[in-house]
């Protein structure tokens, strides 16, 4: 099983489907992600053992990931750039701990995997690894804060 095959048609769906409904982008990736998230999840469930083996050797294949981390980035960016206009870096900031908070959420219910993440970091200088995320942090906090009481 190669979820990934889902993945890439749910994608071309979404982006004939927004052509046709006028859809903005950040409409077409709200979709897109809501529609990927029922189909995950009925693969999980019909199929647990063959998606777990296609996820450990998709990563085990590929250690460095950073096509992923910069993909990420880029969406992220991208609707920052849509939202922050239309809703204000209040509540884009507001939403964005919500979404945060789920996935600490999420995270914790694997203790020995958080346990794991933090030893990556054992001896290392943390900030100079992610740094350019925490600039995106403090960045959009202090515009927050900026936008409340100044």
């Amino acid at each position: 099983m190669n979820p990934m095959n889902w993945f890439y048609f749910t994608a071309v769906v979404w982006i004939v489907a927004a052509a046709k409904l006028q859809l903005t982008f950040v409409e077409t990736l709200v979709a897109f992600f809501a529609t990927w998230t029922f189909i995950k999840l009925i693969l999980l469930k019909q199929d647990l053992k063959g998606y777990m083996n296609w996820a450990t050797k998709a990563f085990k294949k590929n250690n460095n990931l950073k096509f992923f981390r910069f993909l990420f980035l880029l969406i992220f960016g991208s609707i920052a750039y849509a939202l922050i206009p239309e809703i204000g870096i209040v509540n884009f900031f507001g939403a964005f701990i919500a979404g945060v908070a789920l996935y600490a959420h999420t995270i914790l219910h694997y203790p020995k995997v958080m346990g794991v993440y933090v030893q990556q970091f054992k001896g290392k200088n943390i900030l100079s690894q992610i740094a350019l995320d925490w600039m995106i942090w403090l960045g959009l906090g202090a515009w927050a804060l900026k936008e409340l009481f100044f």
